[in-house]
């Protein structure tokens, strides 16, 4: 057990390259390692000599009986408890990417994707959001969700907005499909590596 001084101190990560030789791996699963942790826990390990696998998933082979994602449906949240519908949210939205030369922007933020479009569901206990990914671009939405929490009338009602459905384990293929002069507009203290 080591005390941190504070909250934004990164002593683990100096805890971790002085508890490793050089040469050692160290293993984090890039898909829940935050961009800009991994960006820092990487230049502290390549300073130290000692090799950063974010490639893997170390508990796979230590949980076989993982659980899966959770399958509970979601549902919209509607006027007058969204006081702007999810249109005018995504408007404004384009507007900030457009101000910044953005052409598509990455959200994978539970509260950000529940507010944005204006859904909620159960995936997290004693909170109302659920687990997904999201890909906005000038002219259309991928919502990245797992097949069968969004039921069939309010897919419509998606569609017609914009907002398109996608599998969400398919969130890096539709990534690494972006045209090459796309640029992507992400929060590396939000989105994750993997």
């Amino acid at each position: 057990l080591v005390k941190i001084a504070t909250g934004t101190a990164a002593t683990h990560i100096e805890w971790i390259a002085a508890a490793l030789r050089p040469g050692q791996t160290l293993a984090a699963d890039g898909a829940v390692l935050g961009l800009a942790a991994a960006k820092q826990l990487r230049e502290a390990m390549d300073a130290a000599g000692i090799v950063l696998r974010t490639d893997a998933d170390p508990l796979t082979a230590a949980w076989p009986e993982r659980p899966a994602l959770p399958a509970v449906p979601v549902y919209e949240h509607r006027a007058p408890h969204a006081p702007l519908p999810r249109g005018e949210k995504l408007a404004q939205l384009r507007a900030a990417m457009a101000a910044r030369g953005a052409s598509h922007h990455l959200i994978s933020t539970l509260d950000d994707l529940a507010w944005l479009f204006n859904l909620r569901g159960a995936d997290v206990d004693y909170n109302p959001v659920f687990l997904a990914h999201a890909l906005v671009s000038a002219s259309d939405a991928l919502l990245f969700i797992g097949e069968g929490k969004v039921d069939a009338a309010l897919a419509a009602v998606l569609g017609a907005e914009g907002v398109q459905l996608r599998p969400y384990g398919r969130a890096h293929t539709a990534l690494a499909a972006l045209p090459a002069d796309a640029r992507l507009l992400i929060d590396p203290r939000r989105v994750t590596l993997g």
